[in-house]
């Protein structure tokens, strides 16, 4: 086997193994809720808590005869894991978590589409997109925190309620916003 051989089989082998363990990113979808088999992490059994979910706001700025961003949300299964024993309301409690970074996912496109009206120069416009995403990635993060904190982690069952219906009505108040 020559020196070439022996370098190429292992290296397609070991991206054959990659690529069959890759765990696509999940897009948010109106009325596409996550299920227990989106969750693909190994649950991490040291913790108190019966599940974790990593959701993202990406965004894709081309500057093509001005400026144009995409800003999508996502659910990442690879870092989201849900013990064999949480229950439907556990579900749910994730799932809101996905919405409220899809909430401020439709802030962004908002303020990006105020920025596209009002900021001519392509440079500025760049900047303040950008500016705008860390903004909101800021405000959100908190936000996940807090609703995590209110509803401790989806036990105080009450404010679990109040925490779902905003979001549902916050996401009809930005529906024009919407991917």
């Amino acid at each position: 086997m020559n020196v070439l051989t022996r370098c190429i089989l292992p290296l397609a082998f070991l991206l054959i193994l990659i690529s069959a363990t890759t765990v696509t990113k999940v897009l948010w979808q109106e009325n596409k809720p996550l299920t227990v088999q989106h969750f693909k992490a190994p649950a991490d059994n040291k913790s108190k808590f019966l599940s974790n979910t990593n959701t993202s706001m990406n965004i894709r700025i081309v500057k093509q005869r001005g400026v144009t961003a995409d800003v999508s949300t996502y659910f990442d299964p690879a870092k989201s894991w849900i013990k064999p024993n949480a229950n439907e309301a556990i579900l749910k409690h994730e799932q809101l978590h996905f919405d409220i970074t899809e909430i401020y996912a439709r802030e962004l496109r908002k303020r990006i589409k105020t920025l596209q009206k009002t900021v001519n120069d392509t440079e500025q416009l760049n900047a303040d997109i950008k500016y705008a995403f860390k903004f909101y990635a800021v405000l959100m993060e908190k936000e996940q925190n807090r609703y995590d904190k209110e509803t401790n982690h989806s036990i105080i069952t009450d404010m679990q309620k109040k925490w779902a219906d905003s979001v549902v009505i916050r996401l009809q108040n930005l529906k024009d916003y919407k991917k």
